[in-house]
């Protein structure tokens, strides 16, 4: 009786292990768009409302709970720098070359690894997934490339994203949000999408911009 209590147990063990350890993971797909600004920063219009051509870009994610505070916010236009055109963003300057996240208090924080579904359906780990644009065609994704779907434990995260494109057009431009991942995602929140502002005067964080119906 205790041999096949025993058994039973672990029976269950094993296929509770099994199921958690599959309803973990959530598949996301990452997309960044570029447009054209009007006005100045928050940007109050931008253009064009549709059609928005496709751009590279980086995306870091960070564990929500080790944002304690704030995360440092370079806002830099043509009007209050000099030296502008060489102007280079803390924060994007750490992420890229650290994967690190620059708070407001000097602290930093660790990007997690994360995995990557490969052309093959294999996975690997990395600090950060891309969308890279084809030099050939600039309004289609680099399918040899771009790896850009990914999964992810549940639980609530900071995604944090830089561009990767042109020098003048969004040149150190990066924003952030907060997302959570949960069992049971509906489709439409598996997608994050995010609209660089095409603006050759200003530099460093923005809000983010959601497609919010701009791009198909």
């Amino acid at each position: 009786m205790k041999k096949l209590l025993l058994v039973s147990i672990i029976v269950i063990f094993y296929c509770c292990s099994k199921e958690d350890s599959t309803s973990k993971m959530e598949n996301l797909v990452v997309y960044s768009y570029y447009t054209t600004a009007i006005g100045e920063y928050p940007y109050d219009n931008l253009y064009p409302a549709s059609d928005g051509p496709i751009t590279s870009a980086d995306f870091y994610f960070f564990n929500a709970k080790d944002i304690v505070v704030p995360i440092q916010k370079d806002i830099i236009t043509i009007d209050n720098l000099t030296d502008y055109s060489d102007y280079k963003s803390e924060v994007v300057g750490l992420l890229e070359t650290q994967g690190k996240l620059k708070l407001s208090n000097g602290s930093v924080v660790n990007s997690i690894q994360i995995d990557i579904r490969n052309l093959d359906n294999g996975t690997y780990k990395r600090g950060y997934a891309s969308t890279v644009v084809d030099a050939h065609n600039d309004d289609e994704w680099n399918d040899v490339l771009t790896k850009n779907a990914i999964s992810l434990s549940i639980g609530e995260y900071l995604v944090v994203v830089i561009h990767g494109g042109h020098p003048y057009y969004c040149s150190e431009g990066y924003s952030y949000k907060t997302i959570t991942i949960t069992k049971d995602m509906p489709t439409s929140d598996r997608y994050i999408t995010i609209v660089f502002p095409w603006d050759m005067h200003y530099k460093g964080y923005f809000d983010w911009i959601d497609n919010d119906g701009f791009y198909n």
